[in-house]
C-alpha cells in the first residue's frame, strides 16, 4: 500500500510539472563591451497548475537536429520573485556566469535549445 500511495503521488507530481509549461526557450550571447559575452537563457513560461509556484528547476538542452549527442546539457533553476500565480505568464532573460560552462560554449547555427521542466 505504501508503494502504491507513493507511485500514486508520484504520478501527481508529473501531472502538475506537466502542467507548468515552457512556451518558448532561446539561448544566445549578448554582446559585452568588456571581456566574454553573456549567455542568455530566455525563457517564456505559463503556469497551468492549480498552486502558486515560487521556484522552478530545469533541465536545458543545446542540440542539432539529427544528431543523436547534444553540444550541451545542464540542470538550473529559478527563484521566482513573488511566485507565479496560477495562469500567469512570465518571460524570463536568466544570464548565467559567463565563466561557467554555460559561457564556454560554441554552438552551431542550427543548434536548438530545448528546456524541461524537472520539479516545482
Amino acid at each position: 500500500k505504501e508503494l502504491e500511495a507513493k507511485q500514486t503521488s508520484a504520478a501527481q507530481a508529473a501531472e502538475k510539472m506537466k502542467a507548468f509549461k515552457v512556451e518558448r526557450s532561446r539561448f544566445y550571447f549578448q554582446k559585452e563591451n568588456y571581456g566574454n559575452d553573456q549567455p542568455i537563457l530566455d525563457i517564456s513560461v505559463e503556469n497551468g497548475t492549480d498552486k502558486a509556484v515560487a521556484r522552478v528547476f530545469f533541465k536545458g538542452v543545446i542540440a542539432s537536429p539529427g544528431r543523436s549527442v547534444p553540444w550541451f546539457s545542464d540542470v538550473f533553476n529559478y527563484k521566482i520573485s513573488g511566485g507565479l500565480e496560477p495562469s500567469e505568464k512570465a518571460n524570463w532573460k536568466l544570464a548565467p556566469n559567463r565563466y561557467s560552462d554555460w559561457g564556454k560554449l560554441e554552438v552551431p547555427a542550427d543548434a536548438v535549445f530545448t528546456v524541461t521542466v524537472t520539479g516545482l
